[in-house]
Formats: C-alpha cells, structure tokens, sequence
C-alpha cells in the first residue's frame, strides 16, 4: 500500500527548510566578519530568535526578486537599450550602459513624468481632449498632468483655469502622439463661467 504525504506537514517542512538556510547564511556571514562585528550579528540573531522577532526574508521571494531583475536586464539587453561595456582604466570592470536606442525610448515613455512648474495668468484657458479609448493610459497621464498644472475640471473632458500652459508640458503631449486629440482655447471675456 502506497503511503499519502500529508499536506499539513508540507508547509511545516517547507518553513524549516527556510528558517535553516536563513539561520545559516546569517551565522556564516557573523563569522566572516572581524570579532567585535561578529560577537555584534550572533547576539542580535540570538536576540531576535529569542524575542520572537523574525527579521527572515522569505528566500523565495528574494529569489523572485532577483529573477525578474535579470529578466529585465535581459530583455534590455536583447532590445538593444543597453549594453555591456568596459571601464576606461581597469579592463575588468564592467557595466551597463544605456544605448542611443535606449535614450530614445526612455524620452518616449519618460513624458508621464511631469512636475510641471506653472504659474498664474490673467488669461482664461480651457482645455478640451478626446482620446480614443484604446490610448486609456496616455488620457490618464494627460488628465493628472491637466490637474497638476492648476487647471480646475468643468465638465466631462473640458478643464478651466488661469495658469500659464508650460512648454513641457506641450512637448510631452506631442511626444505622447496625442496633440491632434488635444485643444487649447484662450478666452478673452469670461461670460457666466466660474474659475476658482
């Protein structure tokens, strides 16, 4: 008769194994060190074992971690967005550099970013965008950047406020591929309509 592994005990088994591969590496690297330090980390173990504290790092998800940072290196890598290269002096040592190909796209995502500086005006402006659904991302972006410059919202997608529009700002829309769905009014006489 074949015997069943219990499933409560896999966990348990499981926490063990990882508690002693902690406690491990943690004792190994007190003893790498000078004595005072290594007298310092062993105690400090000791401590946090005794009080119940666990300063542990579940090795799995460090693992995890660690893998989807190599997968994005090498997916990087394999675009062309960075490269490999020696340091001038010591051959040895290397590092990834950014490429040209990299720069570029970086400056074609990098218009999310925006910390726009903008400063009042005695000029009403609206600002009117119809962005296909299918740009959802870039509508958001422009929406939170619309609010962060100090425009106030009207109605639907149209924005009032009396803020100078900054060149950033207009660049990164163009940048962004969506100026021709954006539309930009200055207004002389304010009529009926409120600004805050």
């Amino acid at each position: 008769m074949k015997k069943q592994n219990n499933p409560k005990v896999i966990p348990i088994i499981l926490d063990i194994l990882q508690e002693s591969s902690y406690m491990t590496g943690e004792l190994f690297s007190a003893f790498m060190c000078g004595y005072g330090e290594s007298y310092r980390r062993i105690n400090k173990i000791l401590y946090d074992r005794q009080s119940g504290k666990s300063t542990k790092e579940s090795w799995g998800d460090k693992f995890i971690d660690e893998q989807r940072f190599y997968d994005a290196v090498n997916y990087l890598k394999r675009n062309g967005f960075i490269e490999k290269k020696k340091g001038k002096k010591d051959k040895k040592i290397s590092f990834w550099a950014i490429t040209k190909k990299g720069k570029e796209k970086f400056a074609r995502e990098n218009y999310k970013n925006g910390n726009y500086v903008s400063e009042d005006d005695s000029v009403l402006r609206i600002i009117i965008f119809d962005i296909p659904e299918k740009e959802r991302r870039k509508r958001d972006w422009l929406r939170e950047s619309i609010r962060e410059i100090g425009f106030s919202l009207l109605q639907g997608s149209v924005w009032i406020g009396k803020k100078k529009i900054p060149e950033e700002f207009m660049n990164n829309i163009n940048e962004a591929g969506i100026f021709k769905h954006v539309h930009i009014f200055s207004i002389d006489n304010e009529g009926t309509i409120l600004v805050d």
